[in-house]
């Protein structure tokens, strides 16, 4: 009994020594290992970091290359028709813009005041047009102003991506021409590279006719001659009282104008009516005379 236990007690011993050993390894293990996992964190951040900042480079890039079609309206009248259109279409020229069409409507009469009314389709630098409208609504009564944009990025890269697609094409196709050992293959690829290059010259002639719009804004502009302008709405109840009275006399004014310019009118035909009716009543009187 003595000599099993005497045998066990250093087998024990060393099982126990054995395990003591073996925690420690695997706890300095743990403490070695655990620098690491900071480390792998900081990267992860640092990659979301990279990340978010290439996606915000993108979208702004993505922004600043936005193809916008900007138009306006502006309508406008004067005392002065002569002057307000000659300084309309100065600053045209001015602000590095032309016209693309004018026209004019009504004539200039001593008896209409002032009906005269001019057309404009003019086309002014897109990042000079609030300016050109600031220096244009200065040179009359504006009536009416608007601006609006059309969105046309999408379009526009649509349209390039398939230009694009249908120059490789016309490559690969003219490759294959040169390539062409018989005549049937030689005509199909002569008529599908004809239909290529129409369908090129279309889509070039869509993409410039889109970079004109973009660079260029386009503007109506209405300029209409008026004897009275316009005032604009008044927010208190005397204020629109007074308008209201003031367009009332204007009319009642007009109207005494016209129909003095009427009566003037009629006067020399009133007077060739009156002189014969007189013959006609100095002939019967003497038919009545006679026996």
């Amino acid at each position: 009994m003595k000599k099993a236990a005497a045998i066990f007690l250093p087998v024990l011993l060393l099982l126990f020594l054995f395990w003591g050993c073996s925690s420690s390894g695997n706890a300095a293990g743990s403490t070695a290992r655990s620098p690491a996992a900071p480390a792998a964190d900081a990267e992860k951040a640092t990659d979301g970091t990279n990340a978010a900042s290439t996606a915000a480079n993108t979208g702004t890039a993505a922004s600043a290359a936005r193809k916008i079609e900007k138009s306006a309206k502006l309508t406008m009248e004067t005392l002065r028709y002569e002057k307000c259109t000659a300084d309309l279409e100065s600053l045209v020229s001015r602000y590095g813009g032309y016209l693309e069409s004018s026209s004019i409507q009504g004539k200039r009469t001593q008896s209409s005041g002032g009906a005269r009314t001019a057309s404009y389709a003019v086309r002014v630098p897109a990042e000079r047009l609030d300016a050109f409208l600031d220096a244009a609504s200065a040179v009359g009564n504006v009536t009416e102003k608007s601006i609006s944009g059309r969105d046309v990025t999408q379009s526009y890269v649509d349209t390039g991506a398939k230009l694009k697609t249908l120059k490789t094409e016309q490559t690969r196709l003219l490759d294959m021409m040169n390539k062409a050992s018989d005549m049937e293959s030689l005509l199909k690829i002569e008529q599908r590279l004809t239909e290529v290059q129409n369908q090129i010259e279309q889509l070039t002639a869509e993409l410039k006719s889109m970079d004109s719009l973009v660079a260029f804004a386009s503007v109506a502009v209405t300029v209409q001659e008026t004897a009275v302008l316009t005032k604009p709405a008044e927010p208190t109840f005397w204020g629109q009282l007074g308008s209201t009275l003031s367009a009332s006399f204007h009319a009642l004014g007009l109207t005494f104008r016209y129909l003095c310019v009427f009566l003037t009118a009629v006067l020399p035909f009133a007077a060739v009516a009156g002189a014969v009716l007189a013959v006609v009543l100095i002939l019967r009187r003497r038919m009545r005379k006679k026996p």
